[in-house]
């Protein structure tokens, strides 16, 4: 009897003991972790990359890692990256068919391993300090996202200093939804990027956040319209470390057309009102909204098409689009949907008018 209580004693023993190395292994693999990754979307950007990689890899906080998304470049980018994840462990390159940028933000939100999270365009370049800042406030703050200031550029050598978002103090707001339903009282704060941000990342994770696939460009928009509903606390600090390329040729915002354009307005007005109609997180913050939503089409549809049927075409669409599952649903007033209606009114009138006409002669 007693030599199988010894017998279970020492298996007890080793179990304890298997257990306490497994624990101590955890907590070095979690200590070995980085604890932010930088996301760098990449397409066909060879002249700007290894400026946009050098301001990454030469920061002063060097305990991250850097998931480079190469999505279907077809000059130079992709033997760039290779090259830099050769010198340099932290440079993870992935490679993959052209999905667009939110594709590719997706892709690299599923690569990254830290707990932080952090997107740079490939064109655009950092301030040797974004990380150390970023992560001593976020992660002492117990932040859910850290916001900068930015500066934007339209050359290597014309430098933009934009006016503050925020007083040079660090500020620290409380629920997230607050930076939507009173954004005058949240020090200017801006949701249309994401890189002028450190995220937590299992805020994104958990939620099952992504980038919208039929937008073009204002992914960046929906993408922390949604998301701040869900924030807890944000902290902002007004120091310029992060350095926006402007009007770069051949970027999406200097390609498109007006017909795309429009077609992108009207995708980021549905998800937002999708958004709206499925949840309570936008719920009080109505004037916001409609704001959102009509900056970006109101004016654009009456004043970007010269051909009537077209204008029609689009104004009808938006209409349908957004009017209906949005305005007309809730019962919502404004004065933009009734002009839009009333142009429309007026085009089936005069429609008539020439049916009727045709006819009689």
């Amino acid at each position: 009897m007693k030599k199988y209580v010894k017998s279970i004693l020492a298996v007890v023993a080793l179990a304890f003991s298997f257990c306490a190395f497994v624990n101590v292994f955890a907590e070095e693999v979690k200590e070995e972790s980085p604890k932010i990754s930088v996301v760098v979307t990449v397409y066909n950007t060879e002249k700007y990359l290894r400026r946009c990689l050098d301001s990454i890899i030469n920061q002063n906080f060097k305990d991250i890692e850097i998931v480079c998304v190469n999505d279907g470049s077809t000059d130079n980018s992709l033997k760039i990256l290779n090259e830099y994840a050769e010198k340099d462990s932290r440079v993870k390159v992935v490679d993959q068919e052209n999905q667009g940028v939110s594709g590719a933000r997706n892709t690299g939100v599923r690569e990254a391993s830290a707990k932080y999270l952090s997107f740079v365009d490939s064109d655009d370049y950092v301030d040797p300090k974004i990380y150390e800042k970023g992560y001593e406030l976020i992660s002492s703050n117990d932040a859910d996202v850290y916001i900068m200031n930015w500066d934007r550029f339209f050359s290597d050598t014309n430098l933009v200093k934009e006016n503050p978002y925020y007083d040079f103090k660090v500020r620290v707001i409380g629920d997230g939804k607050d930076t939507i339903r009173f954004p005058h009282k949240t020090y200017g704060l801006r949701l249309g990027v994401v890189w002028d941000k450190i995220y937590r990342k299992d805020i994104i994770t958990e939620n099952n956040f992504k980038f919208e696939n039929d937008v073009y460009y204002g992914e960046d928009t929906i993408f922390n319209w949604i998301l701040f509903t869900r924030v807890k606390k944000v902290i902002t600090d007004g120091n310029s470390l992060y350095f926006y390329r402007d009007s770069r040729p051949g970027s999406i915002m200097t390609t498109l057309n007006n017909r795309r354009r429009i077609e992108n307005h009207i995708a980021i007005a549905k998800h937002l009102v999708e958004e709206y109609n499925k949840t309570d997180y936008f719920k009080g913050a109505e004037n916001w909204v409609n704001g959102r939503i009509f900056g970006l089409n109101y004016n654009f549809l009456l004043t970007r098409f010269s051909d009537p049927k077209e204008k029609i075409y689009w104004i009808k669409k938006f209409l349908k689009d957004v009017d209906e599952p949005y305005f007309k649903k809730h019962n919502f007033k404004n004065n933009q949907i009734e002009t839009l209606r009333n142009i429309v009114i007026e085009s089936e009138k005069n429609a008539e008018k020439e049916k009727i006409a045709a006819k009689a002669a």
